[in-house]
């Protein structure tokens, strides 16, 4: 069956191709009778408008770029999720990319200025953008009036950025294990060494005067069954600690599974906390305690960001979103149930 363009509505609508095309697009000098006729017509012959088309004509494409890593992680997916309900609120449809280091971004970024994206989300990011290598290729984005934003700990004089400080949610909940617990011997469980959530937690035990040398483990790999199997291992030739703070809760939830499995109780043999909040971390048992952002937040304030950018519109200086994080104070760490 060929498609029907808008050649076949008017023809069907008894009007000419220019009244059909600003009533689809509405146009104010049309009536509100004749784009209604218009409309009905176009939805009983089954039209959709040629998008290419459009783009062509508006030289924009309503689509919006997102490069990121760990697409993986539940926690991603859920804001993903979240970015496309805010991007196609707006009439925008999501692209989504991912990367493994900052060597391949710079092709991911060029890739997403080949689809003639309008707008750019790019994460993880920390540092200043404008001495990293990929740098040339968001300079170039931006020549083409590619709106831009970066997250996570990204700075930069050119593009807006959107900050989440993991320091200071890992800082938060040592100091909760320390302060509100009592806590004095308590491990880090993480997988990078030079990712920064570690940092808040040694900021932490030095404020606090405690010890925090060997109570750093990484894991080989992300994931449940990796932190299961590596807590097993540690509890059998390293001395018990009182709490384990964890990179995210992924990793928490596979540690508190591993604990049970050697016989360990959360939280009355061993505390355990998270970072980034997943939303399973309220509905396993013990609860989670954790700290993070709700997706739906980032994701707003990623498209507010980027909105103000679009087609150009705004040349004002480069700004720096700083969004608050929030703590949930659960079970595993030994606090009574809030009734979230």
């Amino acid at each position: 069956m060929a498609r029907v363009t808008i050649i076949d509505i008017a023809r069907e609508a008894g009007k000419s191709y220019t009244t059909v095309s600003r009533a689809l697009s509405d146009h104010p000098r049309i009536s509100l009778a004749t784009k209604e006729r218009i409309r009905e017509t176009a939805a009983r012959l089954g039209y959709s408008p040629n998008m290419m088309a459009r783009s062509l004509v508006e030289r924009r494409t309503h689509t919006i770029g997102l490069i990121a890593t760990e697409l993986s992680n539940p926690v991603r997916s859920e804001l993903i999720e979240a970015l496309r309900k805010q991007v196609c609120a707006s009439g925008y449809q999501l692209l989504v990319s991912g990367y493994q280091d900052e060597d391949e971004l710079s092709s991911r970024i060029r890739d997403m200025m080949g689809r003639q994206v309008d707008g750019l989300i790019v994460g993880k990011i920390a540092g200043a953008l404008e001495e990293k290598d990929f740098w040339p290729d968001l300079e170039s984005a931006l020549k083409q009036d590619i709106a831009l934003v970066a997250f996570s700990r990204a700075t930069s004089s050119h593009i807006d950025c959107l900050c989440i400080d993991y320091i200071a949610m890992a800082r938060t909940l040592t100091e909760h294990f320390i302060h509100q617990h009592g806590f004095r011997s308590i491990w880090y469980l993480g997988v990078d060494s030079r990712t920064v959530r570690q940092r808040g937690y040694f900021a932490a035990m030095r404020a606090a005067g405690l010890d925090s040398a060997k109570r750093q483990f990484l894991l080989p790999a992300l994931g449940m069954q990796t932190a299961r199997d590596a807590i097993c291992e540690l509890m059998q030739r390293e001395k018990k600690p009182e709490a384990i703070l964890c990179h995210n809760d992924i990793i928490a939830i596979g540690v508190m599974n591993g604990l049970r499995k050697c016989g360990y109780r959360v939280p009355e043999d061993i505390a355990v906390a998270g970072i980034d909040n997943h939303q399973i971390s309220s509905f396993f048992n013990p609860a989670l305690t954790t700290v993070g952002i709700a997706p739906e937040r980032v994701a707003e304030a990623m498209m507010n960001l980027l909105e103000a950018r679009l087609g150009g519109k705004n040349q004002s200086p480069a700004v720096a979103v700083h969004l608050p994080f929030e703590t949930y104070f659960r079970e595993s760490c030994g606090c009574c149930p809030n009734n979230e």
